[in-house]
């Protein structure tokens, strides 16, 4: 890309100019900014003259309608004119009229610069067409990782909870609580339970259940899992929040293209180099819930990826478990559309 290395693009790919650099090519056989200036002069002197020569000959009438005649003329012009220079830069699918190129100095006029100096979407990454910025991504497959059900609390009174407490609310029979192992450590206590292919955890002020059976949220018992533990073994007066998360293993049908997760700022930092992985994180909120949603690339596995969505809700009060499953499935619909759209 030669020396030009400063760029900016609008929404849809295409260039501005920054710096007085052209980062985008110019419109049509690429007219310098003269052509345009001199049919604009002698118009404005027109519309300016003709009623100083009606007043001097005595058409009073006809010199004040001219004069307004002249300004709506100017005002026109210039409207016209800013329009003119917002269409002299277009998609880059158009950009081989005449081979011709210019630069933008400082002080607004053109010089001459060679096409290859120009910034292409082969070298950002993206496809050659101009139509998109980067190439689009093939989702083959999709693979539920873990589900979730998080509830924060003031407090957990720890000391109340028992191996033998966690196993009877899942009303295991004798065999199942042989194969459910239970750890304790200073703050957290975990049962395992490998024939639900669920397990929860006491976390200082947390209570976390998890389900890794791969289901979606419409055929998972997390919800009810959870509605067992939350009334058996917490007070639930001293709730504070509670959210929902999604883990989801994204196999895509070419190795994944790492710069859609970053902008155009941190892929300078690249230097010419190679960008072998990134991901990101954005937190945002809607309706009154908070979403965490992180992608992150695997070590060694260029065709895949983990995204992770996080639902919060600041709720003090569980009341309706209906709602709660309704909320679940909401989540799950979040993330699906995030998925989709990485697509597009």
């Amino acid at each position: 890309m030669g020396n030009h290395t400063s760029h900016q693009y609008d929404k849809d790919g295409r260039y501005g100019f920054q710096g007085g650099v052209v980062v985008g090519p110019i419109k049509a056989n690429v007219q310098a900014q003269e052509d345009f200036t001199w049919p604009i002069i002698f118009l404005l002197a027109f519309l300016l003259v003709a009623p100083l020569v009606a007043f001097l000959i005595g058409y009073r009438e006809i010199s004040l309608l001219s004069l307004f005649v002249g300004i709506v003329g100017i005002i026109a012009d210039y409207v016209f004119y800013k329009f003119y220079e917002f269409n002299k830069f277009y998609d880059l699918k158009n950009r081989t009229v005449n081979n011709e190129f210019k630069e933008i100095k400082n002080d607004g006029t053109f010089s001459s610069i060679q096409p290859n100096l120009l910034p292409t979407y082969e070298n950002r990454g993206g496809d050659s067409t101009g139509d998109n910025n980067f190439q689009s991504m093939k989702i083959k497959s999709q693979e539920i990782k873990q589900l979730n059900i998080t509830a924060v609390f003031s407090e957990i009174d720890h000391t109340s909870i028992t191996a033998e407490k966690m196993r009877n609310v899942f009303e295991l029979t004798e065999e199942e609580k042989k194969k459910s192992p239970f750890f304790e450590i200073p703050g957290i206590k975990t049962l395992i339970i490998p024939e639900k292919q669920k397990d929860v955890s006491f976390e200082s002020n947390r209570l976390r259940v998890n389900d890794k059976s791969g289901k979606e949220p419409k055929e998972s018992d997390l919800v009810q899992n959870f509605y067992k533990v939350f009334i058996n073994l917490v007070d639930k007066t001293k709730l504070i929040a509670y959210g929902f998360n999604y883990d989801i293993l994204v196999t895509t049908e070419e190795p994944v293209e790492y710069r859609i997760f970053i902008g155009e700022k941190m892929l300078s930092i690249l230097n010419g180099g190679d960008l072998s992985e990134a991901g990101m994180r954005m937190v945002y909120r809607r309706e009154n819930k908070r979403f965490d949603l992180q992608i992150s690339p695997i070590m060694g596995q260029p065709k895949q990826f983990l995204i992770h969505l996080n639902v919060h809700y600041d709720k003090d009060k569980i009341e309706d478990f209906t709602l709660i499953q309704n909320q679940f499935v909401e989540g799950y619909s979040e993330i699906q559309k995030i998925i989709t759209q990485l697509e597009k």
